[in-house]
């Protein structure tokens, strides 16, 4: 495990604990408080991340945005399975060298994108259309976290990637407005290769906590909120309303479903080609936010 905050010590938890794993060590570059997360799962905490990649079949990268490509590179070449918190990487031309490396030497990469199992547990995937329109918002206040990159790519991600899956397109023009350099509130209108559209909206300086999207059919719409874990459905699809609990702990459920796949027992649940499409989304959302 590369990464000691609030992320890294859920993922730690996780790692401790699950069947499929064992935790040898961990590295952080604060060494207190890498010493007190290996102090609590019994692992060793590594001098370095050359020296973490040694003896290891998988790595799980929750580091700072900033760092995932160098650390994911470092560790693919290392010839490691690789599961990257979200965003895959800053850039999606850094995304697609990940997405290449990963391929040529056999490894699972996968990203941290598992609001992907809340829409498999509500049968989103298996709907019959796909959808025409999407709008979604994820917002709420500053956690103190994350502010390396922008809000797009720190929160906004997940839906982009969800967006793209459902619809089954290629975004082609974006149009955006923010808060300024910083590009903490960000608003997106983005057209879709097969006429979809979609409206993003996405706050890490908002007052409450806020992730409701919508997606629009032709036979209705599909209202989730991720928050209360609550669906309406217009559509007459065959949708799970019960979906909160067959996936009470995404984040975990994500962790195990990647060690799995690197065991040869399970599907990549967000494979990297996929997060590095939502990551170039969000560099052309950014792009044009600031233009």
């Amino acid at each position: 495990l590369l990464g000691a905050g609030s992320f890294a010590s859920y993922h730690a938890g996780k790692l401790a604990s699950l069947p499929q794993s064992a935790f040898p060590g961990r590295f952080d570059p604060d060494p207190l408080r890498a010493q007190a997360l290996a102090d609590r799962h019994s692992c060793r905490p590594a001098s370095s991340l050359p020296d973490l990649l040694k003896d290891l079949d998988a790595i799980i990268i929750a580091s700072p945005a900033n760092t995932h490509f160098d650390a994911a590179l470092a560790a693919l070449e290392a010839g490691l399975h690789v599961y990257v918190e979200k965003p895959l990487a800053e850039w999606a031309t850094d995304a697609d060298v990940l997405v290449a490396e990963a391929s040529a030497r056999g490894r699972v990469l996968q990203a941290g994108h598992q609001e992907r199992l809340v829409a498999g547990a509500l049968g989103l995937f298996e709907a019959p259309e796909r959808p025409i329109h999407i709008e979604a918002v994820r917002e709420g206040p500053s956690s103190g976290r994350g502010e390396d990159v922008s809000v797009t790519l720190d929160l906004l991600i997940h839906d982009l990637d969800l967006a793209i899956e459902l619809i089954g397109a290629d975004p082609v023009e974006a149009t955006a407005s923010s808060d300024g350099a910083g590009l903490n509130v960000v608003q997106a209108d983005v057209k879709f290769s097969n006429g979809a559209t979609a409206h993003f909206r996405s706050s890490r300086r908002a007052e409450t906590r806020v992730r409701t999207t919508k997606f629009v059919y032709r036979s209705g719409a599909v209202d989730i909120d991720f928050i209360a874990r609550t669906m309406s459905n217009q559509t007459g699809f065959n949708l799970d309303p019960d979906f909160a609990s067959k996936v009470p702990d995404p984040l975990g459920a994500g962790v195990e479903s990647f060690l799995k796949a690197c065991l040869g027992e399970g599907q990549n649940i967000a494979p990297g080609a996929a997060a590095a499409k939502a990551v170039r989304l969000a560099n052309m959302i950014d792009a044009a936010a600031q233009a």
